[in-house]
């Protein structure tokens, strides 16, 4: 079995451990692409945005303005940088409910958005309360 693949992106010949497993795509070029993702263009977000509440059929009152870009997650305090899934920046609807509207929403990383998910403050006391009670050691590193 040939120990190296083409990247499909870069054309450049290289080792099998450069890539993920069954990626056609180097390491290195996934990364400067999900990179480029994590920083799109106030306008996509706006598009895209709109398009989402509109299929879910939610309020919708945005600008391209109103999508403002932290370096650093205000929840978690990590870099919003795309150097993976957990640190690319998302826009959080704080009260889901109300939709995308100005003053509900706010970019978080992905990370705190998915931990955030559908869960009630109770939910999440609960969680903290179990972890406490059981000496789980709570920080990773």
């Amino acid at each position: 079995m040939d120990n190296k693949r083409t990247c499909c992106r870069c054309k450049k010949v290289k080792e099998l451990q450069e890539f993920k497993r069954s990626n056609k795509t180097c390491i290195r070029c996934s990364a400067q692409t999900s990179l480029s993702r994590a920083w799109r263009p106030k306008r996509e977000w706006h598009t895209r945005t709109k398009y989402r509440a509109t299929r879910l059929s939610i309020p919708f009152n945005l600008t391209a303005e109103d999508f403002i870009m932290p370096n650093i997650c205000p929840i978690l305090k990590i870099p919003l940088d795309g150097r993976d899934v957990s640190h690319e920046p998302t826009l959080d609807r704080v009260i889901p409910e109300l939709g995308y509207v100005k003053g509900n929403v706010n970019v978080i990383s992905h990370k705190a958005n998915r931990l955030k998910n559908n869960a009630t403050i109770d939910e999440l006391l609960s969680i903290i309360k179990y972890l406490r009670q059981n000496g789980i050691n709570t920080k990773q590193k």
